[in-house]
């Protein structure tokens, strides 16, 4: 209000260019604003111009309202407002004129009764105008009802018509929205109870599914416990003969175990001969006993026949020495004696080749004197008779090992074949109590889907029976509504 005093008195606002760049802009632009005047101004002549256009050109507009203490403390302040003013007092509006407005702010309202509430709206504002007038009369006492106390009235009107229309809008989908829940209930038990319908045959057709299916099942699990204990005995019985086979393969590696030994020693003595041992070997002339001996038992062993004696000479003993240097004790000596099959000796060899190997020419001493291939054949020879005396008694129980490997074969390919048979039988258990358990687990859900589905069309029911007297007041709600 200062301000506008101040503008309405000088036509300036005091130290309003204080600053010199606002003052500078304000020079250049009068100056050029007074180009055309062809006339040189100094600085206060261009201020007092602006000034005086400023008051030319600025038109102020002020309203106030005469009511309270405000007014008359601010007329006695800033007297311009009276002295520098022209006043317009604006008096109470005519009936046409409050008809008027109201028609005008209900313009768009929608209303049925349109004219009838305006004129309540005059006639308010006219008995409220008349009553102030009479309170002023009788108690001296201002109450001021002025256009503006009438432009709230019709606000009032308004504000409180929307906030009626909200509650009533607000009501009217509340109840459709209950009946519209109500509605959707109504369908819900229809389909429940189609439903339920449905699920009835279904159940009852998984209970009887459920029951074959348990029945094969028990049966099945019976004959696989059979065909168990069956498989469970043949293993049983394969076990002793496998154990009953590998003992008596114990027992033959353990004789073998005791003469291998002495047969490789010997057949070592054997490979490791050269050419000149055995040309040292036939070279006598007049051999020694041993070598006579060791000849002798090479000649039984390969089946070469001695040189017969003198008919007269009775006391002369076939001669083995002869047939030996021609046809045994050659370089190929070393390689028949290590391919000869120790394991199938005649028995009538080993009965020749007995008393041979027990004189005392035939012993290690007299064999390594006589020369070293005679030590190393003597060795040979008597290795195989040691070899051949275990083997009476190993090639028996080599038998039986054989026969009893072959037994255990023949148990183990039944067995095998039980197994197959049981695992097979398991498979169609396995598959079996699957398709069970699915049953089961079918007809579990389809029980708990039916009682869940009569718990709900229940509820639904208790609902609709609560809300069926609801309903009527609630569409005859909405219809009043």
């Amino acid at each position: 209000l200062e301000d506008l005093n101040n503008i309405l008195n000088t036509g300036e606002i005091p130290n309003l260019y204080s600053g010199p760049d606002d003052y500078s802009k304000l020079m250049e632009e009068m100056r050029e604003a007074t180009k055309s005047m062809k006339k040189a101004y100094s600085e206060a002549d261009l201020f007092d111009m602006f000034i005086e256009r400023s008051r030319q050109n600025l038109h102020i507009t002020l309203c106030m309202s005469f009511i309270g203490e405000d007014f008359r403390r601010r007329m006695r302040m800033f007297t311009s407002l009276v002295n520098c003013t022209t006043i317009d007092w604006f008096l109470p509006w005519p009936e046409e004129a409050l008809e008027s407005v109201a028609w005008h702010f209900f313009e768009n309202v929608d209303l049925d009764a349109k004219e009838g509430i305006v004129k309540i709206c005059v006639d308010m504002q006219e008995r409220v105008r008349m009553l102030s007038e009479k309170y002023k009369q009788e108690l001296r006492r201002y109450y001021y009802v002025t256009p503006t106390s009438y432009l709230e009235l019709i606000k009032t009107f308004k504000t409180i018509l929307d906030q009626k229309r909200d509650v009533v809008n607000n009501s009217i989908t509340r109840y459709k929205k209950g009946l519209d829940q109500m509605a959707s209930a109504e369908v819900t038990v229809k389909d429940m109870n189609e439903e339920l319908t449905k699920l009835a045959p279904q159940l009852k057709e998984s209970q009887e599914q459920t029951a074959v299916l348990m029945e094969n099942l028990t049966v099945k699990k019976a004959e696989v416990d059979e065909d168990t204990k069956v498989v469970e005995k043949e293993e049983e019985v394969c076990k002793q003969k496998m154990e009953f086979a590998t003992g008596i393969e114990k027992e033959c590696k353990t004789e073998l175990a005791k003469v291998e030994p002495i047969v490789k020693k010997a057949e070592e003595a054997v490979k490791n001969l050269k050419s000149g041992d055995f040309q040292e070997f036939s070279s006598y002339s007049s051999p020694p006993e041993p070598a006579k001996k060791v000849c002798q038992a090479l000649c039984i062993l390969f089946g070469i026949k001695p040189k017969k004696p003198n008919v007269l000479d009775k006391k002369q003993e076939p001669d083995y020495w002869e047939p030996s240097k021609k046809q045994l004790l050659k370089a190929t000596l070393k390689n028949k004696c290590l391919g000869y099959n120790k394991d199938n000796i005649d028995a009538s060899i080993i009965t020749e080749l007995i008393p041979l190997i027990e004189m005392d020419s035939f012993t290690d001493e007299s064999l390594g004197k006589c020369s070293t291939a005679a030590l190393g054949l003597g060795s040979w020879v008597k290795a195989l008779i040691q070899y051949n005396e275990v083997m009476k008694v190993v090639k028996p129980k080599r038998e039986a090992w054989a026969e009893a490997k072959e037994t255990l074969r023949e148990a183990n390919e039944v067995w095998t074949k039980k197994k197959n048979e049981l695992r097979e039988k398991q498979e169609l258990m396995r598959q079996l109590q699957e398709e069970y358990d699915a049953a089961v687990a079918k007809k579990e859900n389809l029980e708990k889907e039916i009682k869940k589905c009569q718990l709900r069309l229940q509820r639904a029911q208790l609902l609709l029976n609560g809300l069926k007297s609801e309903k009527e007041r609630w569409e005859e709600s909405v219809q009043n509504l």
